[in-house]
């Protein structure tokens, strides 16, 4: 039978073993997790390339996030006549956005501090532009219907993406507006018309 004077060390012994497992462990487990920097390297390269191949991608991921948006509006407008106006609804809606805007920002990494900067103060104005739209929808569809808000919406969205373009303002890339796009624009904003629910 072990005296207490050989319990400790034996104890001291196993302990410091199972820390050293326990770091090894976890220091694989870390290894396994992507790199934040390669991250950014090929969201980076994603952006900025071009090519032919990336292209369904993007207009795949444009095309969703297009269909996320009358369902955006007839969610937040349903949380708004629960909770008794539009401002509550953004509210909790931003909030639960927040959340997990910060949940892949953990993953993906902070953003260094020298990025900060207000050069430019008109590029931090994008969130004021989303709550305006989620206010507006949350308080306009239950009224006009969310078919008929949507087509506001969708014609807003073609009038100013061609100004945009056709100018480059906000850092776009410059796409003069000729009239083949604009026979573009008028029979893509035809058809969201036609599209329309009578009032």
């Amino acid at each position: 039978m072990l005296t207490e004077f050989e319990i400790a060390p034996n104890l001291v012994l196993r302990l410091s073993i199972q820390r050293i497992v326990t770091a090894r462990v976890i220091d694989s487990a870390i290894a396994r997790l992507p790199d934040p920097s390669r991250l950014f390297v090929a969201r980076e390269s994603v952006m900025n390339e071009g090519s032919s191949a990336t292209m369904p991608l993007l207009a795949g991921m444009m095309f969703a996030a297009g269909l996320g948006i009358p369902v955006f509006a007839a969610l937040n407008a349903g949380l708004g006549r629960q909770l008794g106006g539009p401002v509550a609804a953004t509210s909790i809606t931003f909030a639960v956005g927040l959340a997990i805007s910060l949940a892949l920002l953990a993953f993906t990494g902070v953003p260094g501090r020298a990025m900060f900067t207000f050069e430019r103060p008109q590029i931090w104005l994008g969130a004021v532009f989303m709550l305006f739209y989620a206010i507006s929808i949350a308080f306009a569809a239950p009224r006009l219907g969310l078919a008929n808000a949507i087509f506001f919406v969708l014609l807003g969205q073609i009038v100013a993406a061609a100004t945009i373009d056709h100018f480059g303002w906000l850092d776009a890339v410059q796409s003069s507006l000729t009239a083949r796009r604009m026979l573009g624009i008028v029979i893509m904003a035809a058809g969201i018309y036609l599209a329309r629910r009578p009032v």
